[in-house]
């Protein structure tokens, strides 16, 4: 079960993460690295896999029988789980039983936490450790606080034995990472690029457009929201829409060079006063449409809007410069 929740909620997840992997990776390295995306994607797969692991099923809180407080449904004595498991041994001639098998997972759980820190992020051995402890600790203590006082009292135990496997694992998937990352592909591109393919500027282009989109349509919606809980009088959207269009297409081009889109994907600065000046028209040519169907009451200008990049989305992978900048004569 929680592994197939986990596949429900990864693709919503996956597209609040997706612009901001690419900001932070495009601006370090002049290009989106599929294989670092894939790995860094598989490891927000498997994070959310364990933080349903841990949390589901969730029991009904009528049928939750809360006795005493929350410390007594914590188990504090370290290797205690050793002792268990030397109980069970003895009673039964085997160390095959759940204790062994409930140790065994603890550990095993954190294998992919200390390869992901490992491999993608290159943590050194202090770090991985004492965050690994951390992401440890934090799963402990959701339990122990029922899932942070949602629940009146916890319905899985806190064990401090849980802590030390689940860093013993993430030790040992670092040096998993340390003894096959040489067989894989590198997780770093070697180099930044200084002149990006044609598909590449397609796909910056495509990410510097929705910035640009995002925050016509979020910041307004932020500004009225923070006027209401400032119990202000909120004012009409289209002022906070033009507004947010004046800064962004127009004043960060004249001033820095560059549009809030153009900082998002690290687009050098346009230099010259002449050149900066074209960079706003050009702007406001690209998405003069799209901003004046959000505050105009009919959608078609909205439509038109995204026709329109879409039209030079498509100019940009096919020639690698949109229709917009031609027309203003930049290159």
């Amino acid at each position: 079960m929680p592994i197939v929740v986990a596949l429900l909620l990864f693709p919503f997840i996956a597209l609040l993460l997706l612009l901001p992997f690419y900001f932070v990776n495009f601006r370090r390295y002049g290009i989106l690295p599929r294989w670092r995306m894939f790995v860094f994607f598989l490891g927000v797969w498997y994070l959310l896999c364990v933080g349903f692991y841990v949390t589901l099923p969730l029991p009904e809180p009528d049928a939750l029988i809360c006795e005493g407080s929350r410390w007594d449904y914590a188990q504090l004595h370290p290797f205690a789980s050793i002792r268990e498991i030397w109980t069970y041994a003895e009673r039964t001639g085997s160390f095959i039983n759940r204790a062994t098998f409930q140790v065994l997972m603890n550990v095993i759980m954190f294998v992919p936490l200390g390869f992901f820190l490992g491999y993608l992020f290159k943590f050194s051995w202090g770090r991985l450790l004492f965050w690994s402890f951390v992401g440890s600790l934090l799963l402990e203590l959701t339990q122990l606080t029922g899932n942070w006082f949602i629940y009146p009292c916890p319905y899985r135990l806190f064990d401090v034995d849980d802590l030390l496997c689940n860093t013993l694992g993430a030790a040992i998937g670092a040096f998993i990472a340390m003894g096959i990352s040489r067989f894989l592909p590198k997780i770093d591109p070697p180099t930044k690029q200084k002149r990006m393919p044609d598909h590449v500027r397609a796909t910056t282009f495509a990410a510097a457009t929705m910035s640009e989109v995002l925050g016509i349509i979020i910041v307004p919606a932020i500004a009225q929201l923070i006027q209401l809980r400032a119990g202000l009088s909120a004012g009409s959207d289209r002022v906070e829409t033009l507004v947010w269009l004046g800064i962004t297409l127009v004043i960060l081009p004249l001033i820095v060079g560059r549009s809030f889109g153009g900082w998002v994907v690290a687009d050098a600065s346009e230099r010259g006063i002449v050149r900066r000046l074209c960079l706003a028209a050009e702007r406001c040519l690209l998405f003069g449409p799209i901003a004046l169907g959000t505050i105009s009451p009919s959608g078609i200008l909205l439509i038109v809007g995204l026709i329109w990049l879409f039209v030079n989305y498509v100019s940009v992978r096919r020639t690698g410069r949109s229709i917009s900048r031609r027309l203003v004569g930049l290159s």
